[in-house]
């Protein structure tokens, strides 16, 4: 199971948790099952309709907070890879060796705007897509280094997973 499915489980169980301990009823969960005892077969089922209902809408409401995050982490990223090149040819010529365009890479590397706002722009979604920031494409195309003061970076190897843009 992917390390989403478990965190998207375990927040999901945790609130399954408090929801059956605030109600009253007697549990025991592990980690993928879960025992509810109730007085007679009615409950049980009454139970078990409330709790289905409640788990999907939670579902829902995780997936859409989990996508919201994953969104604004690969942005965050974007807006890292944009502010370690701090000169606009340079910024210019990563862009070019990331897919884009000459001519798109010097507009953007000169538009004179900030790294959030470009972290947005669609030519830093071209140049970096979505595949760009999985965690096996990620870690197979960087490395660490030391920059000049002696911190560590990550330093991004090769900019275009997806082919030419």
């Amino acid at each position: 199971m992917s390390r989403r499915k478990v965190a998207r489980s375990e927040i999901l169980l945790t609130e399954l948790d408090r929801g059956l301990d605030r109600r009253g009823y007697a549990f025991c969960r592990y980690a993928d099952d879960c025992t509810i005892y109730v007085g007679s077969q009615a409950a049980g089922e009454r139970v078990l309709a409330g709790i289905s209902q409640i788990l999907c809408e939670r579902l829902n409401e995780t997936n859409r907070a989990l996508e919201d995050l994953d969104g604004w982490l690969r942005r965050k990223l974007r807006c890292i890879l944009w502010s370690q090149r701090t000169r606009p040819y340079t910024r210019a010529r990563n862009l070019m060796k990331a897919g884009l365009r000459e001519a798109r890479a010097f507009c953007s590397a000169f538009n004179q705007r900030g790294p959030w706002w470009n972290s947005g722009a669609s030519q830093m979604d071209a140049a970096f897509p979505k595949v760009f920031f999985d965690p096996e494409n990620l870690t197979a195309k960087a490395r660490r280094r030391k920059d000049r003061k002696g911190n560590n970076r990550l330093i991004v190897l090769d900019h275009s997973p997806c082919g030419s843009r």
